[in-house]
């Protein structure tokens, strides 16, 4: 039984209306004509008006031809067909699985193979590199809303890797499931690295742990050798003891280098005799070593108390390359800085800097530097030349208003931001009892204000005078940091702490600068090319993605650049080009590269004049993941079976699988009810309708010579 039904998403009473008003014009439109024509020839042409403007009303009024179908259909089976690489891993698998589904072909029957998503049949190749259970009672639920599904048959090893517990998926579905299991519920001896636990990103010179977990599988031996290898050398073994009453076991170590970069790390366990699959035996992950070890570049008027002690409290961290910078007298420099050095430059320290006996190429150097996103710390003095700093002021959290050598002593007051700024903070001490013991400090009468975006964390104090003017401050643009204190003779505060009552080891002064220059190290600038994959270790035959970021001098983003990426290893090479996407962003994916450990190189080359590199690597490798989850998970299987009211068989027993099918689950005729709606307001053919109508009437107008 079908029933059609028409309606409007706006009133038909309207849509009547205007109608009506469509046929009356068409017909007075054409009443009198010049010149005069035949009585036909004025009905075909108010026809083709008429029929032109009711289907633009129809457009307009967005019609809905909605149609239903009551049909009784014939209950049928899904069947769902593992094609995951770990059903094969014993050989007679595939086979029995093979002689199942010619057995189902005699049952009315969908049939789906299923890995990391569900397919058709015809796909089953027994390679998938991932088990997504729930996928199935996904397409099931879908499948059912139109058709009458007497059963679901799953012919599967129960072992998934991917997506949620199917018991949760198959749950309030009321459809009975038959699983079939495949593989020997007997386990053999095997040794299996199932994860490595890491950071993904570590620091130089510092210890990095790594945590392996691995099974061992009807192992007979007392102990296993627990190889860690990095970049191709083994760096550590552990001979690791084997409890056949614990399931999982755990190998760890501890991993430091002094040299930065991307390091392949391979956990990999000794081959024992009589194991099903030694390809498990090992897993891959990559960590990325990055150096802390940053270079800060001290540029000073002139040698100070202020510079002393602040290089006494960077020296106690071993993560920081000093260079100091101070001027001499009007032509010399203690050290002279070069191009190389401010290029090197990670963090910039400027104390009472830039003064009038400041050469501008050096300070422009530092600007250079500080457009590409690089931190500094600027610290006052009384030698501060407005002219020399308008160079540099932009990367700066403030700008000055006036200059002046006249100097004053000031009580700094700190507000609500310092509290809760994690540079004031600290386990041994609360600012808010210290700030009131701290001693004046010194400003000259140089006038300061903050940019907009710039936090201030304290005013000053001149004897019983509260002025609102800013002396500690910073700012973040997404590119660089920027820390500003605008009195000087910050010394005092540690020597002020020396003397104190406190008996911390960390006093308030060396705290916060230790914490500033924390802040100012975390780099949050962008290279202008960076080049990537999508995930560091590949399984074979999967597809791998490798994506870039483009950017220009001022760190916007570049599109249309000519982007080239040769993948290769010793024995393997693949050229490809990027496509260009939006925003700077560029992407190829590519298939069927061999297993191996290769390294990405791309050149950017920008308008045929200048060119930029960048790098990176991966790793393809066998099947591991199923490799390392595999076996006849029962107890799964036997649960889905059990909570649909359906039946648990294995393999081996299937002679009468289709009798039961047959006699329990036949399931029975069942009305389906389709319903279909087709917005005809948004069909081209009814715009080409209107568009052939005018031109039929403009055509014959002009042969019956009205135009």
């Amino acid at each position: 039984m079908t029933d059609i039904n028409f309606a409007f998403q706006n009133s038909p009473w309207i849509f009547g209306l205007l109608s009506i008003l469509a046929i009356s014009i068409s017909l007075y439109y054409y009443k009198r004509t010049i010149p005069n024509v035949s009585k036909s020839k004025k009905i075909v042409l108010s026809t083709l008006r008429l029929l032109s403007l009711i289907i633009l009303l129809l457009i307009i009024f967005e019609p809905t031809l909605t149609i239903s179908r009551n049909e009784l259909e014939s209950p049928k089976s899904l069947i769902f067909i593992d094609n995951s690489a770990s059903v094969n891993v014993e050989s007679n698998n595939s086979e029995q699985i093979e002689n199942v589904i010619e057995m189902l072909d005699e049952l009315p029957a969908d049939k789906f193979c299923f890995d990391s998503e569900v397919k058709t049949a015809d796909s089953i190749s027994f390679s998938g590199q991932y088990t997504d259970m729930s996928k199935i009672f996904e397409k099931s639920r879908e499948i059912e809303q139109n058709h009458n599904i007497s059963n679901i048959i799953i012919v599967s090893d129960g072992a998934f890797n991917k997506g949620i517990n199917p018991q949760y998926a198959a749950e309030n579905g009321n459809i009975p499931v038959i699983s079939i299991g495949v593989g020997n519920p007997v386990q053999k001896t095997d040794l299996i690295a199932q994860s490595v636990l890491k950071n993904d990103f570590a620091y130089v010179n510092n210890d990095v742990p790594i945590l392996c977990r691995f099974r061992a599988v009807e192992v007979s031996k007392d102990s296993v050798n627990v190889n860690l290898v990095v970049n191709n050398r083994k760096y550590a073994s552990k001979k690791i003891s084997i409890n056949p009453d614990i399931t999982e076991h755990i190998a760890e170590f501890t991993y430091r280098d002094s040299i930065p970069g991307k390091k392949k790390v391979v956990v990999e366990i000794d081959t024992i005799s009589n194991e099903i699959s030694i390809e498990n035996n090992k897993i891959t992950e990559y960590i990325d070593l990055l150096d802390n070890k940053k270079t800060i570049s001290i540029f000073a008027h002139s040698p100070s108390p202020d510079l002393s002690f602040l290089k006494q409290q960077i020296e106690k961290s071993k993560q920081y390359n000093i260079k100091e910078f101070i001027k001499k007298d009007g032509n010399s420099w203690y050290s002279v800085p070069n191009s190389k050095d401010i290029a090197e430059t990670d963090v910039f320290v400027l104390i009472d800097f830039p003064s009038n006996i400041i050469d501008d190429r050096v300070i422009q150097q530092i600007g250079d530097e500080l457009a590409k996103g690089k931190s500094v710390l600027y610290i006052a003095g009384k030698h501060i030349s407005k002219s020399k700093l308008k160079n540099i002021e932009s990367y700066l959290p403030f700008s000055i208003v006036s200059d002046s050598r006249n100097e004053y002593a000031a009580n700094v007051l700190f507000n609500d931001n310092a509290l809760s700024n994690t540079v004031f903070a600290s386990y041994d001490y609360d600012i808010k009892e210290i700030a009131d013991d701290l001693p004046p400090v010194f400003k000259t009468e140089s006038f300061y204000k903050a940019k907009p975006d710039a936090t201030s964390y304290s005013t000053f104090q001149v004897n019983n005078t509260v002025i609102d003017e800013p002396t500690i401050l910073s700012k973040t643009n997404g590119k660089s940091r920027s820390w500003a204190f605008l009195v000087y003779g910050l010394y005092r505060w540690q020597l002020a702490d020396f003397s104190s009552k406190q008996e911390t080891q960390n006093t308030f002064y060396s705290n916060m600068i230790s914490n500033v220059f924390k802040w100012l190290s975390i780099s949050d600038r962008m290279e202008r090319f960076v080049v990537n994959t999508n995930r560091n270790v590949y399984q074979n035959s999967e597809m791998i993605e490798i994506n870039a970021q483009l950017y220009d001098e001022k760190y916007e983003p570049l599109d249309n650049a000519s982007i080239e990426v040769v993948i290769q290893n010793s024995k393997f090479k693949k050229e490809l080009t990027l496509k260009s996407l939006t925003n700077g962003r560029y992407l190829v994916n590519v298939e069927g590269i061999p297993v191996g450990d290769y390294s990405v190189k791309a050149e950017a080359s920008l308008n045929n004049k200048s060119k930029l590199n960048a790098s990176t690597s991966f790793t393809v490798e066998q099947l591991q993941l199923e490799n390392r989850n595999y076996g006849l998970n029962k107890s799964l299987l036997e649960k889905l079976a059990q909570n649909s009211s359906g039946r648990y068989l294995h393999i081996t027993e299937t002679d009468s699988l289709l009798s039961i099918i047959k006699t329990n689950y036949p399931g029975q005729d069942k009305q389906i009810s389709t319903t279909t709606e087709i917005n005809l307001w948004n069909s081209v053919y009814l715009l080409s309708l209107v568009m052939i109508l005018l031109s039929v009437e403009w055509f014959l107008r002009k042969r019956f010579g009205m135009i």
